[in-house]
């Protein structure tokens, strides 16, 4: 069976374990640190004590969904600037240790998350939180930019370091989007 044309990937089982991995480790930091809250439920409008062990159900749907367009558009851009270097399962890879890092912020600050961006003015949240999260992005966008940037094979010259962080920080918006929405 031939493989559709826009959807390139070279065989990888170390590339491709490592992306499920990820993926399977960002499932259970959600599982265990996220939760979403929705009013009259009991619980205190917890959907995860609401759910019980089903809520891993939902936050595999999410973690596959904020993988899957992560890796949508990184193979978009790469296919797109760079034709020689477009790859899905690179992409899938850097797309699930980006969500993975993503994930990570309910571990850092388990009361808020990156929630604390939007809701901590409204809030009495300490600046700590603050200071916290902002380092946390940065390094969250310097290590996928990082990553890209090894996985692709880029050389210095190949890509200007402006053009990835931007690429980065606009996947992690998509990211960051699909968590607050």
């Amino acid at each position: 069976m031939k493989r559709p044309g826009r959807l390139h990937y070279k065989a990888s089982r170390p590339l491709f374990v490592s992306a499920l991995v990820a993926l399977a480790l960002a499932v259970v930091n959600y599982y265990l640190f996220f939760d979403v809250l929705a009013p009259g439920l009991g619980n205190s409008g917890s959907v995860k004590a609401s759910l019980g062990p089903a809520f891993v159900f939902p936050v595999l749907l999410l973690a596959v969904i904020q993988v899957s367009y992560a890796a949508g558009v990184l193979h978009l851009v790469t296919r797109s600037f760079y034709p020689d270097r477009h790859d899905f399962l690179k992409a899938l890879f850097v797309g699930s240790v980006l969500v993975l890092m993503y994930s990570i912020y309910y571990t850092l600050v388990p009361n808020w998350g990156p929630y604390t961006f939007l809701t901590g003015p409204l809030r009495d949240v300490p600046a700590i939180q603050y200071v916290v999260l902002g380092v946390w992005t940065a390094v969250v966008i310097a290590a996928t930019a990082l990553l890209i940037r090894r996985v692709y094979g880029f050389k210095k010259g190949d890509i200007r370091w402006r053009v990835l962080l931007l690429l980065t920080g606009g996947i992690f918006l998509i990211v960051l989007a699909f968590a607050e929405g």
